[in-house]
C-alpha cells in the first residue's frame, strides 16, 4: 500500500513538472517499472550473480529502454 500511494505521488508530481497528462505518467512510470524488472533479472541471467555483485551497471540503461519503447509507439 506505501509503494503504490508513493507511486501515485510522485507520477502526479512529475505530471505537474512536466505538463503531461496525469494516466500518460502513469503508463510511463509502470512501463518503467517493469523494464527495470526486467533488466535486473536479464543481468541475472547474462551474469549468474545477483546486479549487487556486479561492477558494470548502467545507471541510464532503464532510461534508454523506456525512450526507446515510448519512440516505439
Amino acid at each position: 500500500v506505501i509503494a503504490f500511494t508513493e507511486f501515485l505521488i510522485t507520477a502526479k508530481t512529475e505530471s505537474e513538472q512536466l505538463n503531461i497528462d496525469f494516466r500518460e505518467i502513469l503508463r510511463i512510470k509502470m512501463i518503467e517499472n517493469l523494464v527495470g524488472v526486467t533488466i535486473h533479472a536479464q543481468r541475472q541471467f547474462e551474469v549468474g550473480r545477483d546486479e549487487s555483485e556486479s561492477n558494470n551497471v548502467n545507471p541510464n540503461e532503464e532510461d534508454e529502454m523506456i525512450q526507446q519503447y515510448t519512440q516505439y509507439q
